[in-house]
């Protein structure tokens, strides 16, 4: 249901015009339409083409994959996941059918519920902070005790 009222909300946004507004300077117009055919409202597109492997290289540079950070869940837990993703033969993930998808690999968790070794595995990977102090990952360093921070 929420998924539906977001679809029909954006749906509005970019397809209805907004009310006129004297102090903007902007164009008026349907935004769809406005971002479709700039050039129809007289604006100038100033998108810069940037190739894909440049994109590539940032990436591998500042979010290698191998990285803490990327660990977003457990590794037993990466591993059921693949294994019954695999078992429903690896459908192809898009925004049209990722909630389709993600139903069906609930289905099969919801099916091994009971399997106290899956239970166990994922609580092992759950590490719980002492005294709310977050650990700090290995290639970071702490701010000094007066580093003229607030909050």
């Amino acid at each position: 249901w929420l998924y539906a009222e977001l679809d029909a909300w954006a749906h509005r946004q970019n397809h209805n015009a907004p009310c006129k507004d004297k102090n903007k300077f902007l164009s008026h117009g349907i935004p769809a339409i406005i971002r479709a055919k700039p050039h129809g409202f007289n604006l100038l597109d100033f998108k810069l083409p940037v190739q894909s492997e440049l994109f590539d290289e940032v990436e591998a540079i500042y979010a290698p994959p191998e990285h803490p950070v990327c660990d977003l869940v457990p590794p037993s837990f990466d591993q059921h996941a693949q294994y019954l993703y695999a078992s429903l033969g690896k459908p192809q993930v898009s925004s049209d059918s990722f909630w389709n998808v993600y139903q069906m690999l609930l289905a099969q968790f919801q099916a091994i519920e009971g399997d106290d070794d899956l239970t166990i595995l994922l609580s092992q990977g759950v590490v719980e902070p002492e005294d709310e102090d977050v650990p700090l990952l290995p290639s970071l360093q702490d701010l000094p005790q007066n580093a003229g921070l607030v909050g």
